[in-house]
């Protein structure tokens, strides 16, 4: 299969992409040199009987853990280069003494929790052979499928394998010669020699031994016939992989190419993009399926869905062609992500043992290419499918992501409206607290995440206001866009007017650029922002919500509360037409006395008088203009039914009528016009908001 081969290095990250018919097959990422393959000189601190183990300290911070079935001899005569070969069935305490030294090497990374897991089966990899001075058995690799060639090798091994160690010859050993075979292997006699002689000087703990780092590994391991070139994208690092490849591989330094460093190498090639997907575990089947990939400490599992295919020719011809997709596709991503571990695939049901033997021949031909030892097991009586895949580092999720530091790891937060009613209790316990029915109850700030704040002040009002009247004082919502959604934060105020201060540097008419905040509110027409501390409702701004704005201050309430509107009009968002309910509603809100209607329409006609009745935002008329509006209708009849018809919620009592020579102000909505609602607050902290037909 044609092979492309990536190598990105820079000061801070070294990555490898290996592509396959330019689909990537393989990535590596390595921002600290790994431990995997170095050597240590250890001390041995704990030997625990009952485990069958020992922990031992090689210098990185936690203990490493040694099995027992991971100490291939007895004695542990490392400094001798002859090794003779113990008897098996010893215990942890008859191969092992604590405060003894031994020599290891790091064969699983550590884990979380876990130290690095270690073994004395010490092995040195080479070009074409593998190097196992205190082991057993030589063998070839299982991906050299040729018979003929594989005898061919294990003859050539029997006549050069040093006595009493063992070889594996390694896949790109196919072809090459006894020569090659022998130059390779006397590289790793002569490195195994220092590392004994290196053992004996150092003081445990300490490293004996460090493997390559990825780029030189990756030109060690990875570049085979197969491959038709590899580019690496920094030039010093190409200059030293073609010295160190003309000793390993002369017949391969010219497929080395150096990638223009001004352009981006993994971008150009879209490795990029792949990465950004396999963060995600939801990845869409060519044929409309898809499988979700979720891991779990102690396994990974894979839910299979058919989603939108249906083109089999019946029922059970669409599950089988999707499991088989899914199948490719599992392989395929489990490569990439460098999963270990049990792997649980929930395929759709199949009835037949032909389909399930499909599935199984597929999924194995996609792990034939890895490079990880993997095993399969067959379907179970629950339809699931196991197979595990050797564990020897961290995945890429574990490299590349970190736990959410909002949610801890546990993909969710509590919701803003469990946050909201439990901030009600706290206020009502933190009111008790200090006070105690005593004395004069001093008003109360609470500081919430704008999602939260938004639930009190919007949707849990009249809940808010009912806990004012029961503790007898003032609550000030404000928010904090730093603040966790979870957390909320109660500050006692020496005064009532600290509740009710306007925002400080916000003047009605100024401009001010905002992101527009993924919250709903009851007025679906409607988004809410952040302006300081306060939340402000802008009004016609829905179908903007989440993007930034640059918004207009329409009007600063006695209690604080603003309300804007978008500069520049913006698309409209869908409304269903339904009047939305606020939540709660044990507490209505009182109607307006005849002395607040009064203000109110006061209020209104002091407007009007000064020209803010004429500002189309507002959609204030006076009586002149609303009469020469109905007579331009009269005239020009329309062909269809009004937008709105509009009723009054109430009439309007007498002592509001206007005095002779005034001129009486409407409230016009609906139109052409785009006329919007006015929010307006009552007495206190209250809100009156008017509601008009459409909404």
């Amino acid at each position: 299969m044609p092979t492309d081969i990536l190598i990105s290095s820079d000061p801070w990250e070294n990555r490898v992409a290996v592509l396959e018919d330019g689909q990537l097959a393989e990535i590596y990422f390595e921002r600290e040199e790994r431990v995997i393959g170095s050597i240590y000189k250890g001390k041995v601190m704990n030997v625990l009987p009952g485990m069958g183990a020992s922990f031992v300290d090689i210098g990185l911070g936690r203990n490493a853990f040694l099995y027992v079935d991971d100490i291939n001899k007895t004695p542990l005569n490392i400094g001798d280069v002859e090794i003779t070969q113990g008897r098996s069935g010893y215990s942890i305490s008859e191969k092992v003494e604590r405060g003894e030294d031994v020599l290891v090497q790091i064969v699983k990374e550590p884990r979380g929790l876990k130290g690095a897991r270690i073994s004395t089966n010490i092995s040195l990899p080479g070009r074409y052979l593998i190097l196992m001075p205190t082991g057993k058995y030589s063998g070839v690799s299982r991906k050299i499928e040729s018979a003929e060639e594989r005898n061919r090798l294990k003859a050539i091994m029997k006549l050069i394998r040093p006595e009493g160690m063992a070889t594996v010859v390694r896949t790109a050993a196919a072809g090459v010669s006894q020569a090659e075979l022998i130059a390779d292997l006397g590289v790793l006699i002569r490195m195994w020699h220092g590392i004994l002689e290196s053992y004996k000087r150092a003081a445990a703990p300490a490293l004996i031994h460090k493997d390559m780092n990825l780029v030189y590994k990756a030109a060690r391991d990875f570049i085979t016939p197969e491959v038709n070139r590899v580019l690496i994208d920094d030039a010093e690092e190409y200059e030293k992989v073609r010295d160190f490849m003309r000793l390993l591989g002369p017949q391969y330094v010219d497929r080395i190419g150096h990638y223009n460093s001004g352009r981006s190498l993994f971008k150009d090639f879209k490795v990029d993009e792949e990465v950004q997907k396999l963060l995600r575990p939801k990845v869409n089947l060519p044929s409309g399926g898809s499988i979700v990939i979720e891991s779990t400490e102690a396994l990974t599992v894979i839910d299979v869905n058919s989603g939108k295919f249906t083109g089999g020719r019946n029922l059970e011809d669409t599950i089988v062609k999707t499991n088989v997709e899914a199948a490719a596709e599992i392989a395929r991503q489990v490569r990439l992500r460098d999963i270990g571990g049990i792997i649980v695939c929930d395929f759709i049901d199949m009835s037949s043992e032909g389909a399930r033997n499909k599935v199984i021949a597929t999924l194995e031909g996609g792990l034939r290419k890895d490079r990880t030892r993997t095993t399969i097991q067959s379907f179970s009586a629950l339809g699931l499918l196991e197979f595990t895949r050797k564990r020897v580092g961290k995945d890429l999720s574990a490299q590349l992501r970190a736990p959410c530091p909002t949610c801890n790891g546990l993909g969710g937060v509590m919701s803003p409206e469990t946050v909201a009613i439990e901030t009600l209790r706290d206020v009502r316990r933190f009111d008790h607290d200090h006070f105690n029915g005593k004395g004069k109850h001093h008003p109360v700030e609470v500081i919430l995440a704008p999602t939260v704040g938004a639930q009190l002040d919007y949707w849990y009002q009249d809940e808010l206001h009912a806990l004012e009247e029961e503790l007898q004082t003032k609550i000030a919502v404000r928010v904090d866009l730093a603040l966790h959604p979870e957390r909320t934060r109660l500050v006692l105020l020496d005064d009532d007017k600290d509740v009710t201060a306007p925002p400080q540097n916000v003047r009605v008419g100024d401009e001010i650029e905002v992101d527009l905040l993924n919250v709903r509110v009851p007025v679906a027409t409607s988004a809410l922002a952040v302006v300081g501390d306060r939340l402000v409702e802008v009004e016609n701004a829905a179908g903007a919500i989440g993007q930034s704005v640059k918004i207009k201050v329409l009007d600063i309430d006695e209690d604080g509360t603003i309300l804007a509107e978008p500069r520049t009009p913006l698309a409209a968002a869908a409304v269903d037409g339904k009047k939305r309910r606020r939540r709660g509603g044990r507490v209505r809100r009182k109607e307006l006395t005849p002395a607040e209607q009064e203000e109110q329409l006061r209020e209104l006609a002091e407007e009007a008088a000064r020209g803010l009745g004429g500002r189309p935002a507002l959609g204030i008329s006076t009586s002149a203009e609303a009469e020469a509006e109905d007579a331009v209708e009269r005239a020009h009849p329309a062909a269809a039914p009004p937008l709105a018809t509009v009723t009054p919620l109430r009439s309007v009592p007498d002592f509001a009528q206007a005095t002779p020579g005034e001129e009486r102000v409407y409230a016009t909505y609906g139109g052409d016009e785009g006329r919007r609602r006015r929010r307006r607050r009552g007495a206190g902290s209250r809100a009156c908001h008017r509601s008009r037909p459409g909404r």
